[in-house]
């Protein structure tokens, strides 16, 4: 009880963050927990300079329900006006709504590769004795390939396609790699805007969501998540990202 004195005491003073650079990244993701059987979202986000590799945390909001695109924009509407105005792009792993609220904003929208090529991974089928493993492999590496490709993107995107017209192709790869190629562009907005050093993945949200995910797995109520998740985020707001190196 003492201890979380002291802790509420550190929250209520002020953060004094100020935001002074031209261009600015957003970076976001929601972290979902489950208090006596009603689903809460942590929306955690983060701030990069077009100019730094550093990611700088913001206070996390705790919302009930799952993660939708309403909350998201109710979050993003409140930012402070001096880094929203200065907000050119933003990095999301494509929840719902994703899109629509970076067009809202007249953001560039860059999808996280890491979320895609799990999901893939997923149904790669190294390690099974498939029948049609031979194209679900192949379909993996036109993928990565796509991802990152400087030329032949044409050709690439053609073979694409015709592995997910075949008879052969599993059902659900199929959807993941039609969803992929109709958002094409949001995948490779690194290539089209390579002054704003966009990542590809959003993997400095996602590392701090394991921490957080570890350190407040015992709590029991949404007040006590607010509480440990804000001092955790505010005791390491500043985390280095790994700029737009590709996930291996």
């Amino acid at each position: 009880i003492r201890f979380r004195k002291v802790l509420v005491r550190f929250l209520e003073k002020p953060r004094k963050e100020r935001f002074l650079c031209r261009e600015y990244i957003l970076l976001f993701d929601g972290l979902w927990f489950k208090f006596n059987g009603k689903h809460w979202t942590l929306y955690i986000t983060a701030v990069r300079s077009a100019r730094s590799n550093i990611a700088v945390f913001l206070d996390p909001i705790l919302l009930e329900g799952r993660e939708s695109a309403a909350h998201w924009k109710q979050i993003i509407d409140d930012l402070p006006l001096s880094l929203k105005n200065r907000v050119k792009a933003c990095v999301s792993d494509g929840f719902r709504g994703s899109q629509g609220l970076a067009k809202e904003n007249k953001w560039i929208l860059q999808r996280c590769h890491f979320h895609l090529i799990a999901q893939l991974q997923i149904r790669r089928g190294r390690r099974k004795n498939l029948k049609d493993k031979h194209i679900r492999e192949e379909i993996y590496q036109t993928v990565r390939k796509l991802l990152i490709a400087r030329k032949r993107i044409k050709i690439l995107k053609e073979q694409l396609q015709k592995l997910i017209s075949r008879f052969d192709c599993p059902r659900k790869l199929r959807s993941i790699v039609c969803e992929f190629l109709r958002d094409l562009d949001d995948f490779r907005s690194y290539a089209k805007y390579p002054q704003l050093n966009l990542p590809v993945a959003n993997n400095t949200v996602e590392s701090m969501n394991r921490l957080i995910r570890k350190q407040c797995s015992c709590l029991m109520t949404p007040e006590s998540l607010k509480l440990w998740a804000t001092a955790f985020i505010r005791m390491r707001s500043n985390i280095r990202g790994n700029g737009n190196n590709f996930p291996p």
